[in-house]
């Protein structure tokens, strides 16, 4: 009886440690996921900024020279 005691304690320590490294690992992931997702949603706003620029540059110019109309 005692024998089963142990080895039951000893496989909840273990479980309990290992839960514990694969919650430490989920957190890492979900910070990792959150600034990927930051960094897409900058690299998007500097892109979406960047056409818009160009569109601008692109119509002056359009307006400029009437040949391309």
């Amino acid at each position: 009886m005692l024998i089963t005691i142990i080895i039951l304690s000893s496989l909840l320590l273990l479980a309990t440690y290992i839960i514990f490294n694969l919650m430490k690992k989920v957190e890492n992931l979900e910070e990792y996921v959150a600034d990927l997702e930051q960094s897409n949603l900058d690299y998007y706003t500097f892109f979406n900024n960047l056409k818009g620029k160009i569109s601008q540059k692109v119509s002056a110019i359009t307006k400029e020279h009437k040949f391309f109309t």
